[in-house]
């Protein structure tokens, strides 16, 4: 297996995480879940890795919401 492959299926299992803890904690409906769903569908490294930029670039609120769970003090 060469080097771009392991790396976009270890991406892969990473956004399959992503994608389930954000559709639980956010709704399958948000815009983060649907990226996550998008990219992961797509198996396209680079939209997975615009998920992550874009999950990067949310309110810390949300962000240890999804990380922590919906009952998280933030």
């Amino acid at each position: 297996m060469n080097h771009y492959a392991r790396n976009t299926q270890y991406l892969s299992k990473l956004i399959e995480g992503f994608w389930s803890v954000t559709a639980s904690a956010l709704g399958e409906d948000h815009l983060l879940s649907q990226a996550f769903e998008t990219a992961l569908r797509s198996g396209d490294a680079e939209l997975m890795e615009r998920a992550l930029a874009l999950f990067g670039g949310y309110p810390k609120a949300i962000q240890n919401r999804v990380l922590w769970g919906a009952d998280a003090v933030v």
